[in-house]
C-alpha cells in the first residue's frame, strides 16, 4: 500500500519554502512597499502555520487578515495609480477585483464545509502565485510613473 498521488503533492506542498519579500518588488511609495512586505508576511506565516498542522487553527484569521487588507490596501494603491496616472491602472483594478472574488469564494466555501487543508494549500500556492505575478506584470509600472 503506497502513498496516493494527493498524498505525493500535498507532502510536497508542505516542504515549500514560503515566498520571501525582495527589493526587486519594490514600487517606491513607502505605504504601498510596507503593505506589499506585511502581505508576504502573512502569506508565508500561513504557510509555514499550514505545512506545521496549524492550518486549521490559523485559516479563520488568515481569510479575515487577507478580507482587511485588501480593503485597506487596493484602495491606497488604485488611488496612486490614478494620481500618477500609471497606464496599468485599470488592469490593476480588475486583477484586484478579481483576487477579491477569488477570497469570496475560498471564505464561502469555509463557511459551508469547514477547514479543508487541500483547500487551504490552494490558497496559499494561489496567493504566492499571484502576490508575484501582480507586483511584477501590474504594480512594477507604478514604480516609473512615481519617477517621472
Amino acid at each position: 500500500m503506497g502513498m496516493e498521488e494527493d498524498d505525493i503533492t500535498e507532502s510536497k506542498k508542505t516542504e515549500e519554502k514560503p515566498i520571501k519579500w525582495s527589493d526587486d518588488y519594490a514600487i517606491g511609495i513607502e505605504r504601498i512597499d510596507r503593505e506589499h512586505k506585511m502581505l508576504f508576511r502573512i502569506v508565508g506565516d500561513f504557510r509555514v502555520a499550514l505545512s506545521e498542522g496549524g492550518g486549521e487553527q490559523t485559516y479563520d484569521v488568515l481569510l479575515q487578515a487577507l478580507e482587511a487588507f485588501c480593503h485597506g490596501h487596493f484602495g491606497f494603491e488604485e488611488r496612486c495609480m490614478e494620481e500618477y496616472h500609471c497606464p496599468m491602472a485599470q488592469k490593476n483594478k480588475s486583477e484586484h477585483v478579481k483576487l477579491q472574488e477569488l477570497l469570496f469564494e475560498f471564505q464561502q466555501l469555509y463557511s459551508t464545509n469547514g477547514y479543508d487543508q487541500r483547500e487551504a494549500f490552494k490558497l496559499i500556492g494561489i496567493l504566492e502565485q499571484w502576490l508575484t505575478d501582480h507586483i511584477c506584470r501590474i504594480d512594477v509600472h507604478l514604480k516609473n510613473c512615481v519617477k517621472e
